[in-house]
Order: structure tokens, then sequence, then C-alpha cells
């Protein structure tokens, strides 16, 4: 069965592959899985492979992907390699246009389907988790949960969770290795809080 189909099976709370999984000694968290999945927009004019080893899955509070998806936070998921993402039908059709100097965003003109991000200047590019699970998922499975929230400084609602913090990247991705950087502390917290919590 192919790879897309197999994330769609994974979704389902019943499917054992979700439940159980082998922790990691240091996060506690299951490890970041590789993928091989096609991503497709909501009209169905545009495919696009991901495939490699995923780095980062973040809920990020940014100001340009709060302006892009028109959503409070978006959440994306990072993988490693220039061709990591890779455009396989309806190329005529993808949109490209730069939100920032490090950036380029590329979505279906026919539907407006937000497709992926490319990072320029740094090793990772970034597809949208809800495009990844793919139409009728119907739940996340545990190596594919979001792990942290990314420009936090820049939210517009606090969010009621346990998961780290950080008031940009999680980690600087311009080296390689990639380096971690830290989280925001329970007091720079606090001390930023906003009136509404989520």
């Amino acid at each position: 069965s192919s790879a897309s189909s197999q994330l769609e099976r994974r979704s389902f709370p019943e499917d054992e592959r979700t439940m159980g999984a082998a922790l990691d000694e240091e996060t506690k968290e299951p490890p970041l899985p590789s993928l091989d999945t096609t991503l497709t927009c909501s009209c169905g004019a545009c495919e696009v492979a991901v495939t490699g080893q995923v780095c980062d899955i973040s809920f990020c509070h940014c100001n340009i992907c709060r302006t892009h998806s028109k959503q409070l936070f978006s959440t994306t998921v990072g993988v490693l390699g220039a061709d990591a993402v890779t455009v396989t039908k309806g190329h005529d059709l993808v949109v490209s246009y730069a939100t920032s100097g490090s950036v380029e965003r590329h979505h279906c003109s026919t539907c407006g389907s937000k497709l992926f991000d490319k990072g320029v200047g740094f090793n990772v590019q970034f597809a949208p988790l809800a495009g990844i699970l793919g139409k009728g998922a119907t739940g996340i499975p545990e190596d594919l949960a979001p792990r942290h929230h990314v420009f936090y400084a820049d939210r517009v609602v606090d969010v009621a969770d346990d998961l780290p913090k950080y008031a940009r990247l999680s980690a600087d991705y311009s080296k390689i290795p990639h380096e971690s950087l830290p989280a925001l502390s329970p007091e720079e917290l606090e001390a930023t809080k906003r009136c509404i919590r989520i």
C-alpha cells in the first residue's frame, strides 16, 4: 500500500502502530520518524512528495505564518534535506513567493492550498502537518505529534499545554548538527502572558 494510505491508517486510535511506541530516553517522546509520503492540494491538481528524516514538528506562532494561514498559529513538520519536498504533479500550478529572507512559501494557484515552505540558507523544508496526515485522518500518530511551540514571543493567545515554548526557533538550523536553543522559562512566560488562554 502507499505511504499516504499507511499514514491515514496510522491516524486511527485503534491501530496498534500509534500505541506504545518506544520512547526516547531523554525526551520521553516517540522518536521523530522518517517520511515517504505524498501531500496533495484541496483540488488535487498538485502533488508533493515528502521524503526524509523529520527534525522538527511544531506549533508556529510567528507573525508571517499567522498572516499567511489566517489562523492563530500553524502546525509544521520540518524535514531534513534540500530535496526533502519536491513537486511531482502540477508544476506549472505551484506558485511561490518569499515571505522573508529565509522562507519561500508554495501553494496551489487553483485552490490556494498551502503545499510547503522552503528554507533558504538552511537544510530544512517545511510541510503542513494536516497535509501530511491527508484527507480523512481522524487523529495524529504519536510520532507525528507536535513537540513544542516556536516564535511564542509573537503569539496572540497563550496555549495551556506542557510543551516547551521558544521565543523564536527551537534550534539553530544554519548549523550542522543543529544546535538546540533554550526554551522560555516559567517566569518569562508569566511576564508576557496574553489575556486569552486556550
